[in-house]
């Protein structure tokens, strides 16, 4: 009988040890899968964070001031955002009219292309760059910084229709964009 209660006690011992065995197990694979749903977590936080700051940091642009004589329309560019607009060239400049054909209204939409040279019809060009109280010309300051303004002449390919409007559309290289109705 002594010998028999041995094994027994051994048995009980041995489940002690399995069923210990058994919860420290259990508390290792919740406590992981605890530290990867958190880590999950975090990774989503952090991505959705850098995205919202990758947002905020691209230039807003404004359009204002729009004025049209001829075939040439000025406008005033803004940057209103945190950040620098590299190069002002690298702006998409895109502008939808109606013009007379046989005598009827046809809308005509045109991207133009910058052009330093100021005379090809279908471009654009940088009139002047005002910085608080100074003015420059885009050779010597081709960037716009914050509250920067930089003041547009475009020269469209067919003179607008007298008596309608035009759209004129800015956008910068990283998808900022901005929109402005003119008359004709």
């Amino acid at each position: 009988m002594v010998f028999q209660m041995k094994i027994r006690i051994r048995f009980k011992i041995g489940s002690v040890h399995v069923a210990a065995v058994s919860v420290m197990l259990a508390a290792t694979i919740i406590t992981l899968l605890i530290l990867t749903v958190s880590s999950l977590y975090s990774y989503v936080y952090v991505l959705r964070f850098a995205i919202g700051n990758i947002r905020k940091v691209s230039a807003e642009i404004i359009i204002t001031n729009t004025s049209l004589k001829f075939n040439m329309l000025r406008a005033n560019i803004t940057n209103k955002g945190p950040s620098t607009i590299h190069d002002i060239s690298k702006l998409d400049v895109i502008v939808f009219y109606y013009v007379n054909l046989s005598n009827s209204l046809k809308p005509v939409t045109y991207i133009l292309h910058f052009n330093e040279d100021n005379t090809a019809n279908g471009t654009w060009y940088v009139y002047r760059i005002v910085a608080g109280d100074i003015v420059l010309n885009y050779t010597e300051h081709p960037y716009l910084r914050p509250g920067e303004q930089a003041e547009i002449i475009a020269l469209l390919p067919r003179e607008p229709a007298s008596g309608t409007e035009g759209l004129v559309v800015v956008s910068t290289p990283e998808g900022s964009r901005a929109e402005h109705i003119f008359e004709t």
